[in-house]
């Protein structure tokens, strides 16, 4: 259990935290949060909430979203590549020429979502088949 953990009030101190070493935000919450141009590689956010957050041109490589809440989020033009989001939440979300290759979706919940990356499309299809 976390002891010492501040909660995030802006993508600012997100990015500041990341920067100093930090890597394990679980259970954090983002509403209406805009993600621009952050690097937040391989960062921890299991079981977090996102809602009407956007991610725009983000290095989302590697990141863990296993369990969370993704709701009217909007992604465009980041990697996310090997991003894990096992039985994450992820409800009217867009995803625009993001990298997704490798990520894994397995067991997500989908609503109402958007998908207009080839690469994102050719992985679903190489899953499906696998199944």
């Amino acid at each position: 259990m976390r002891t010492k953990y501040k909660p995030i009030f802006s993508t600012v101190e997100l990015q500041r935290r990341y920067d100093s070493g930090e890597r394990d935000f679980t259970d954090s919450d983002f509403e209406e949060n805009k993600f621009e141009d952050l690097n937040l590689e391989a960062a921890n956010f299991e079981g977090s909430w996102f809602h009407s957050s956007e991610f725009n041109a983000c290095n989302l490589k590697n990141v863990n979203f296993k369990n969370c809440n993704m709701k009217c989020c909007y992604f465009q033009d980041s990697n996310l590549s090997g991003a894990n989001f096992e039985h994450a939440s992820i409800d009217g979300a867009d995803f625009n020429n993001c990298d997704l290759v490798n990520s894994n979706f397995n067991h997500c919940g989908w609503y109402g979502h958007n998908l207009t990356t080839k690469a994102f499309l050719t992985e679903m299809e190489k899953k499906n088949n696998s199944v």
